[in-house]
């Protein structure tokens, strides 16, 4: 074992020894020790503290596997702090190629500004309509049928006149009045919310 300023080099043999061991102490001290080197390199290449632990959390657990797996163990005298940074610094460039291409495609969820903006509108017009038709039902039958029948039946004046037997300008007076009376009643229900 090589000491070089207080960092200390870890042989293959003596990583698989701890890992197939638990032993703590000398696993904790492996990971503390070549953290620094990966946050460094993820800092300087796009990442964030977060992406660093990550990354190295996950390259520790490649780490872990391969000497479970006895990868290592045909690998005698590697450096394992090389190693482990190496599968670090995969892993990290795996990721930055991943975000790239994550960052081209657009999830179906995700909405727009714009796409919001219409959702909301559209709330709102329902919101409306629901108003309206509240407020319709609370107007007279004689209201009601006249309205109906001139927008939604799209019948003339006269026409109503004839099946009401009324004259075409009472109904004109008629319905005017029921939309005056339809259109303050919501403007009454809206203003409440």
């Amino acid at each position: 074992m090589a000491t070089n300023s207080n960092r200390r080099e870890f042989r293959a043999e003596e990583v698989i020894e701890a890992f197939k061991t638990n032993d703590r102490d000398l696993t904790a001290e492996l990971y503390r020790m070549h953290y620094p080197a990966v946050l460094k390199y993820v800092l300087q290449n796009s990442g964030d503290e977060a992406d660093a632990k990550d990354i190295y959390q996950d390259a520790f657990i490649a780490l872990w596997r391969n000497v479970k797996t006895d990868r290592l163990a045909d690998k005698p005298g590697t450096n394992i702090g090389g190693y482990l940074f190496q599968i670090a610094r995969h892993k990290w460039l795996d990721k930055l190629k991943s975000k790239q291409h994550k960052s081209m495609v657009r999830l179906a969820h995700e909405n727009t500004e714009a796409e919001i903006d219409e959702m909301d509108s559209t709330l709102e017009r329902e919101s409306q309509f629901e108003a309206l038709a509240a407020s319709f039902e609370q107007l007279g039958d004689k209201c009601r049928s006249i309205l109906k029948m001139y927008y939604y039946e799209k019948k003339s004046l006269e026409a109503i006149g004839v099946e009401l037997d009324y004259d075409a300008s009472v109904i004109r007076t008629k319905k005017y009045r029921c939309m005056m009376r339809l259109r303050k009643m919501n403007g009454e229900s809206n203003s409440d919310n």
